[in-house]
């Protein structure tokens, strides 16, 4: 815990590959990385999620949003009956408004699920972080949470910080047991939480 993984690369043809591979890979797309736990191989696109621009975090998005629903709906079934009843109220009031219209025949559908009613009154995550340090640690938090990612990788995340703001956001993404994965073009300076592998211009590979 609180151990993160850094890998430098050197050589930016190897750069581009790799975090190329990376982004398709957890859009579910083919790639040459294998993700595996204790031997069984992992599906990237549910298991990881890459992070190229901080500043385009979306606490909000459909992935986010889908699972925030599917959770939700969990919650709603206990309020079944009051669903009954809101329903009934308003197939009673379109009625009347279709029936004060004598001019066209109309239908509809006499039922909503929960998604229509989340989706109608735009349910979302609040996003007031006050500062993008603390919208990185509620993202981590939410995938977590709700996505069940474990590993998320940040390309360049230390051109916008520096080692105890990183530190901050190691520590944090320990508490929600979430693997970082740092991918830089140089050592960072909070070495000594990072298991560090390097990807030299040659394009060798040093341990450290």
């Amino acid at each position: 815990e609180e151990k993160i993984t850094t890998l430098v690369i050197e050589n930016r043809k190897a750069m581009i590959d790799i975090v190329g591979d990376l982004i398709t890979q957890s859009r579910g797309g083919d790639g040459e990385f294998v993700l595996s736990d204790n031997g069984k191989e992992l599906k990237v696109d549910k298991t990881m999620d890459v992070i190229i621009n901080p500043f385009d975090i979306n606490l909000n998005n459909k992935k986010i949003q889908t699972a925030l629903y599917k959770r939700l709906e969990e919650v709603a079934n206990d309020y079944i009956q009051k669903k009954e009843e809101l329903n009934s109220a308003i197939v009673n009031l379109l009625d009347e408004i279709l029936e004060a219209d004598t001019d066209t025949c109309y239908d509809f559908d006499f039922e909503f699920s929960w998604n229509d009613l989340f989706k109608l009154y735009n349910i979302r995550i609040v996003e007031d972080n006050e500062s993008i340090l603390e919208l990185i640690v509620e993202y981590i938090k939410i995938v977590s949470c709700y996505l069940g990612i474990k590993i998320i990788t940040f390309v360049g995340l230390d051109m916008f910080f520096n080692s105890d703001e990183l530190d901050y956001i190691i520590t944090q993404a320990s508490y929600c047991k979430v693997n970082l994965l740092f991918i830089s073009a140089w050592e960072l300076n909070n070495s000594s939480k990072s298991n560090i592998c390097i990807i030299d211009n040659d394009k060798c590979i040093i341990q450290k």
